[in-house]
């Protein structure tokens, strides 16, 4: 009887502290933004990082190693006023004309639970971005975002977590017309690809059941 009233404790610490940890059907929460780059790579393991120092452009659609599809702007300038343009540019992924109408859509195969950019370049300044995702509309200006590395200058980040509700898309607009801005450093972690349960919520598990151990062998 002992040691089944101290593997019951054991059992309902585990049990309490599982249920601090798993979301309850029903829940939802919204993305959260994230606007430094440490602290985004900090909560996901493992990352996807491409880099878009070289792109290819075919048909308007910019096609990544990783199979993540970027459309949304034209290359071509015939119209007037011009639309959005991707250029293939020699260090990152430069739109020129970049207007609020206009959407940078990211497609991946698989869904995602972590999106993060490197965004640089931007005329005028401050640029404010918006980013759809899930619904959800999540805005930046570059006056919050951080720049990378802590340095005086560099690029900015933008990104955000959605643990929640797994995405397939992301899209990403300027608040107001933009006459270039330049994207660099994609990240993204795959829902199916990050454990679900950390570290540091295991060891809360091992210490909830150590509660339960103690308080069998105060009333012995």
């Amino acid at each position: 009887m002992r040691f089944g009233n101290t593997f019951t404790g054991v059992l309902l610490g585990t049990i309490f502290s599982t249920g601090l940890l798993i979301n309850m059907p029903g829940a939802s929460a919204a993305p959260t933004l994230i606007t430094d780059r440490a602290s985004f790579q900090g909560l996901f393991e493992p990352i996807i990082s491409e880099s878009l120092d070289t792109i290819t452009i075919v048909d308007d659609v910019v096609t990544l190693p990783s199979g993540v599809t970027i459309t949304g702007v034209d290359t071509a300038l015939s119209t007037t006023p011009p639309p959005a343009r991707i250029s293939e540019g020699t260090n990152s992924l430069n739109i020129q004309n970049f207007q609020a109408t206009d959407a940078l859509v990211f497609d991946f195969a698989s869904p995602i639970i972590g999106f993060g950019i490197d965004f640089l370049d931007a005329a005028p300044l401050p640029i404010s971005l918006e980013v759809l995702a899930g619904g959800e509309t999540l805005t930046i200006t570059s006056d919050e975002a951080q720049i990378v590395g802590g340095q005086n200058a560099g690029p900015l980040f933008i990104g955000f977590s959605s643990f929640d509700t797994p995405l397939s898309s992301v899209s990403i607009s300027p608040t107001a017309n933009q006459t270039a801005v330049s994207f660099d450093f994609l990240q993204f972690a795959l829902a199916d690809d990050v454990n679900e349960v950390p570290a540091p919520a295991m060891l809360g598990i091992f210490g909830l059941s150590l509660v339960g151990i103690n308080l069998r062998g105060r009333r012995r």
